[in-house]
């Protein structure tokens, strides 16, 4: 007797099909160079991991368990809540705003929601310190990090409010229900997604800074690590520590990405309604509250540095030793970004053209450097090298790898999104004239997508510029970036000669907030 299988549907087999010749299309250099980067980016997570359990498992276990460690937790928590809710408040209030009231020049709040961007946390952290020395702990540091992190929620708020199904809610409107009801019951529920997806990348922000808690005196997970690695503790200690926060961090990472493609499976329609026309003191005041705001988290640490930088009368501002800094800090920048967006392009394309569990291990491979916070990358890449390449310790080579293995995630982001733009028709024209795969990904696709490699190459430079923890952990001795030389000052209390530093990283933090504020479409 014969026994006929069921045949899998029309629909499954031609997807297959495609995949099968995408896959044949797909240049084999790039997919082996893909996998030597994921397996090179995944390295100093095996190692961390292996140096934590070193001296085995009662260890690393007693080393966690300790009462300050316990404290350590404790005080992260509570800074990671405190933060979230505040930045959460305030960005989804302010892509209500934007996107729901008519305001005067609407074009204009988008561009302040996205300019505290600029400055980093430990800028905003030494502007306060700057004026007030006296504040420092728990509260100061919220304040601080929420107005560096509130954009990560306004920005995808803003977007899921311009996408959301209005017109459900206008007939709720029809049906006598209050504007309360309608926003709490039908609004907030689409938009929740892409809020809750930005407050968990304001719980990573929060989870692996180093600088702003360092300055303001508040004992977290990463400034625990630093003591440690500081006192000259064993590494399996801050090893184990390391780990406990990767696992966090790399939870946030999973989730935020699962809540992400659930906002944008959840798009349903772009019809618009025609934004709510307050009265005049219905305006002024949203207006006053948004600039207010903007006050905050933007003016005012510029102002302070700019009065502390005026009014210094203690120690001098040592120019030399700025632009050297300035020039290591740019050269430090350029070849990582450089390396980053060469090592990012072969994965960058092989995902735009093709989604299959291989690809989707090798993104996760390669962008677990995000989910590692630089204290934390710094630890294991110390261990590394000392293990390994002793001769390489506190070199720049060490360095430029480590800072590209932190933000490659951002390059090779931005460069899938513009392979995804270029032509499949012009590949498949270009591959019926006779030429590889290697061939026309060089001639026909690399082209196209030069405007997405130049963006991708200038957002992991001003990251890199901007770092703090691994540079300062793993910098030759006597090198010195902006940011290090900013923690040095900081450190010695010559706020005022090190103000001309911190608004040179404000500059530098510039590109990448303008840049955003570029893509945020209202109209």
């Amino acid at each position: 007797m014969t026994t006929h299988l069921p045949r899998a549907p029309r629909s499954a087999r031609a997807s297959r099909s495609a995949r099968a010749a995408t896959t044949r299309h797909l240049p084999p250099l790039l997919i082996a160079a893909s996998i030597l980067v994921a397996i090179a980016a995944l390295t100093p997570v095996i190692y961390l991991v292996e140096r934590a359990f070193h001296d085995g498992l009662h260890e690393a276990t007693a080393a966690l368990l300790r009462p300050r460690v316990a404290r350590l937790f404790g005080n992260t928590l509570a800074l990671v809540l405190a933060v979230c809710s505040v930045a959460t408040l305030i960005g989804v209030s302010t892509a209500w705003a934007i996107t729901r009231l008519r305001l005067p020049t609407p074009r204009l709040w988008v561009v302040l929601a996205c300019l505290p961007l600029s400055i980093p946390s430990f800028v905003g952290a030494f502007a306060w310190l700057s004026v007030f020395p006296q504040i420092t702990g728990f509260w100061p540091l919220v304040a601080v990090m929420s107005a560096a992190s509130t954009p990560f929620v306004t920005v995808p708020s803003i977007a899921a409010f311009l996408q959301a199904d209005h017109a459900s809610a206008d007939v709720a409107r029809t049906l006598g229900r209050s504007r309360a009801h309608v926003f709490f019951t039908i609004t907030l529920p689409q938009i929740l997604p892409a809020a809750a997806a930005g407050t968990l990348v304001v719980a990573l922000y929060t989870l692996a800074d180093f600088g702003a808690p360092a300055m303001l005196r508040y004992d977290t997970l990463t400034t625990g690590v630093f003591a440690l690695l500081a006192a000259g503790a064993s590494r399996s200690a801050p090893a184990a520590m390391g780990v406990v926060i990767t696992l966090i961090a790399a939870g946030l990472v999973i989730v935020e990405n699962l809540l992400r493609a659930r906002h944008h499976a959840s798009i349903r329609t772009n019809y618009r309604p025609a934004p709510t026309r307050l009265t005049t003191l219905g305006t002024g005041g949203v207006t006053l509250v948004l600039t207010t705001i903007a006050a905050l988290s933007v003016a005012a640490p510029i102002l302070a540095l700019l009065v502390r930088a005026a009014l210094n009368t203690r120690y001098d501002t040592n120019w030399g030793r700025m632009v050297d800094a300035g020039a290591m800090t740019l050269l430090i920048g350029f070849a990582a970004a450089s390396v980053a967006v060469i090592l990012g392009l072969p994965l960058s394309y092989i995902a735009a053209r093709l989604r299959s569990r291989l690809v989707t291990l090798l993104e996760i491979a390669t962008f677990s450097g995000h989910a590692l916070p630089g204290v934390v990358l710094a630890l294991a890449m110390v261990s590394l090298t000392l293990t390994l390449t002793p001769w390489a310790y506190q070199t720049l080579g060490a360095l430029v790898i480590a800072l590209v293995l932190l933000y490659m995630s951002k390059g090779v982001g931005a460069m899938r999104a513009g392979f995804q733009q270029v032509s499949a028709a012009a590949e498949d024209t270009a591959r019926t004239l006779g030429d590889g795969p290697l061939r026309v990904w060089w001639r026909v696709s690399l082209p196209q997508a030069l405007p997405a490699i130049g963006a991708a190459w200038l957002l992991v430079a001003t990251a890199v510029m901007k770092e703090l923890p691994v540079t300062l952990m793993l910098r030759p001795t006597g090198v010195n970036t902006l940011a290090t030389e900013l923690w040095n000052s900081s450190s010695l209390g010559a706020y005022g000669a090190s103000a001309p530093v911190a608004l040179a990283l404000v500059l530098v933090g510039l590109i990448p907030a303008v840049m955003l504020a570029r893509k945020v479409t209202i109209a």
